[in-house]
């Protein structure tokens, strides 16, 4: 029987969650990386496992805001999420694959973050290859308006995504739902994929927080 565990990150506050079939979970130390195991900004959240495959590592970034490069306006500031998983081969690691996205020349409040505890690996489909799954959200905005989200789920190197944008709170009157449209390559999936995504995203789909980044 699958079951979901959780266990805390070394030197981190977060937490992963693992359903398991025929994965390992292995021991994930966030200040205490493998080398060549890197990405931009600073890291929060990760992963360690092995399955069918071999031993593998998923590692979340995201830079916070910085100042636009030359050419743009003085108050225009840019910030990035980044994700990805290494594959172990032999004594060395390699970057199996890699999520980037970012908001761009951003004169209000910006925001590019993973939504802490979203990060998962699981085996749904019980064939011994893990589904990493996670979410993130992008806005540049000067009022209470909703935010990007974007749901991302490999396995192996078939790519997965919901994409849409977040629900207001219901103290805001004038808010709106949310709303979120399924990647294509959802239909080629075992149906447990997409419903997995899908009680991901409700999980997560109402925005609690307009702090910027």
């Amino acid at each position: 029987m699958k079951r979901m565990i959780g266990y805390a990150l070394c030197a981190m506050g977060g937490m992963v969650s693992m359903a398991f079939a025929s994965l390992e979970t292995l021991p994930f130390k966030g200040d205490a990386l493998p080398g060549g195991v890197s990405c931009r900004g600073a890291l929060v959240d990760g992963a360690r496992w092995k399955d069918a495959s071999g031993e593998h590592i998923v590692i979340l970034c995201q830079t916070g805001s910085f100042k636009s490069p030359a050419g743009g306006r003085e108050d225009e500031r840019d910030a990035e999420v980044y994700a990805h998983r290494y594959a172990r081969a032999g004594k060395s690691w390699r970057r199996a694959w890699t999520v980037r996205d970012f908001e761009r020349n951003c004169p209000l409040d910006l925001h590019a973050a993973f939504l802490p505890g979203s990060l998962t690996v699981t085996d749904l489909d019980g064939n011994g290859i893990a589904e990493v799954t996670f979410l993130y959200r992008l806005a540049c905005r000067g009022d209470v308006s909703p935010s990007r989200m974007k749901l991302i789920m490999y396995e192996g190197m078939r790519k997965y995504a919901l994409r849409g944008v977040t629900t207001m709170p219901p103290e805001f009157a004038f808010g709106q739902r949310g709303e979120m449209t399924p990647d294509p390559a959802f239909k080629k999936a075992p149906r447990a994929f997409l419903e997995y995504a899908t009680a991901r995203w409700k999980a997560f789909e109402i925005e609690k927080s307009f702090e910027q980044n």
